[in-house]
């Protein structure tokens, strides 16, 4: 028995080495990376990963491609895939050392990043039991489409940039798109109907965000605006061992609290955690739903709002294109009141960025105390024919009339718009919410009708008018539209 003691060692030390070697391979890929993923058709798409420093990452993918890449120093690898026209199932296997991973499941298709506060994030069974979605309970039940698919990120906060963030890609059907964002819902089924091809949904939302939330840190500076707050958030909550730390974690001297009362607020904490991930892998453009939480400050929106569109463009490298949704009419009060025709005013002056276009959403509610629309169904439409317009080369009206230039005519004003289509119409029996004022700026109503694709605006007590504005209440609805039933934007003069 004593003899064979070190046959038995010596057995055991090369089961224990084969078995280090074995475990000693490493490779991670972020949940995006998953079975029933959708990518970017016909284009370079990136796929990346971690495995272990200076090693080798095979790649085989079902659609006719193989390629080898290197990790560095720290584990990290990127590539490039060469994706086919929209199409699937595929599978793709990725080997490093012993370990292989293959995602199956995957489609090529059109893949759109949806983002932005509570109207973008509310599900397809909407905020029950008091806000459900219009005939939500019918559109779930009808939901099997396995050619479109949503990944939505997990809620995270974090304070320096992170590349990982969590969650799955679901098929819809009955079961799953409940928890679909409906605003991209809406869109996906619309594109996909149309186009006849995959649609891929990445969903990144949290409700009561700010922009500024979504801005990187280092874009953010750039109008010091923000400077004292990042600063005084980066004393306020440390670092451990020099990694970053979810704020509502209680590691060391971090902060234990639950981010929606200490963080959501906070800027640059969300681009870091639920935007950043993203920044390598390829979409077709941004729809963005979101400006609720800015009502209180519409002027610094109106620099605010172009910088993050900008910055996630630099970010991902290309100009994409970036869709968003105007806001509602609601009746705000403490310090927002009278400010969302304001807000409303910096999302249309946004427009001036190229590949940007805006859904005018004033003719869609008429309950002032429910801050989010329940019928996202329109909402989801508009976008998506913006996209089958501009992206997609069908000829669809994608736009209502948009203030143009105004004429001083004696006492009246001529204003010009664009998007007017076929011709200018207005809601029931007359024209509403049209403004005038004179040097005062003291603006008194007016009235208006239209005149071969123009409006004109007057008041009898004001003979020298210099400023027109419409639409320029919290509670304002729409009164005018081009005659495709899209409705104008509210405007003011300046």
């Amino acid at each position: 028995m004593i003899k064979l003691l070190p046959r038995c060692l010596a057995i055991l030390c090369l089961m224990f080495i084969g078995c280090s070697s074995k475990n000693s391979s490493k490779l991670e890929l972020m949940d995006v990376f998953s079975d029933g993923m959708v990518l970017q058709q016909k284009s370079k798409s990136k796929i990346w990963g971690k495995s272990n420093p200076n090693s080798t990452i095979n790649i085989e993918g079902t659609w006719g491609i193989k390629l080898s890449t290197e990790s560095d120093q720290y584990g990290n690898w990127m590539t490039e895939l060469n994706t086919p026209k929209a199409g699937g199932p595929h599978s793709l296997k990725i080997t490093s050392g012993e370990i292989e991973k293959v995602i199956s499941d995957i489609l090529f298709g059109e893949v759109w990043f949806a983002s932005g506060q509570s109207n973008m994030e509310m599900t397809l069974e909407g905020y029950l039991p008091n806000e459900p979605i219009d005939n939500g309970e019918e559109e779930i039940l009808n939901s099997l489409n396995n050619n479109i698919r949503m990944f939505t990120v997990k809620n995270n906060v974090t304070l320096s940039k992170i590349n990982t963030a969590e969650g799955s890609w679901l098929k819809s059907n009955p079961k799953n798109s409940r928890y679909f964002s409906a605003t991209a819902y809406f869109f996906a089924k619309r594109i996909q109907k149309e186009l006849n091809i995959p649609v891929g949904i990445i969903s990144s939302s949290w409700g009561g965000t700010p922009a500024e939330s979504w801005v990187s840190e280092e874009k953010l500076r750039t109008i010091r605006d923000f400077d004292n707050k990042i600063d005084s958030t980066y004393n306020k909550y440390k670092y451990l061992n020099n990694n970053p730390v979810p704020l509502n974690k209680n590691r060391g001297n971090v902060l234990d609290a639950d981010p929606k009362e200490c963080c959501l607020s906070l800027p640059v904490v969300l681009y870091n955690s639920m935007v950043n991930p993203f920044i390598n892998y390829k979409i077709a453009g941004v729809i963005w739903y979101q400006g609720e939480s800015n009502v209180p400050k519409p002027k610094q929106y109106r620099k605010l709002f172009p910088l993050l569109i900008n910055d996630w463009r630099d970010k991902w490298g290309y100009n994409f294109p970036f869709y968003f949704v105007q806001l509602a009419p609601y009746k705000y009060d403490g310090q927002s009141k009278n400010k969302l025709a304001e807000l409303r005013d910096a999302q249309r002056a946004t427009l001036k960025l190229s590949k940007t276009a805006m859904v005018v959403t004033l003719d869609n509610t008429e309950n002032f105390n429910l801050i989010h629309p329940t019928n996202k169904s329109i909402v989801g439409l508009r976008l998506a024919n913006i996209a089958l317009n501009r992206n997609y080369s069908k000829n669809i009206i994608d736009s209502g009339p948009l203030f143009k230039k105004m004429e001083i005519n004696n006492n009246k004003i001529i204003i010009y718009f664009k998007h007017v289509a076929s011709g200018l119409t207005k809601k029931g029996n007359k024209l509403f919410g049209f403004e005038i004022a004179g040097e005062d700026k003291k603006f008194q109503e007016a009235k208006a009708k239209i005149n071969r694709g123009k409006v004109i605006v007057w008041n009898n007590k004001i003979l020298n008018p210099k400023f027109v504005r419409y639409g320029w209440k919290d509670t304002s609805t729409a009164s005018l539209f081009n005659k495709e039933g899209l409705p104008a934007s509210s405007f003011q003069t300046e």
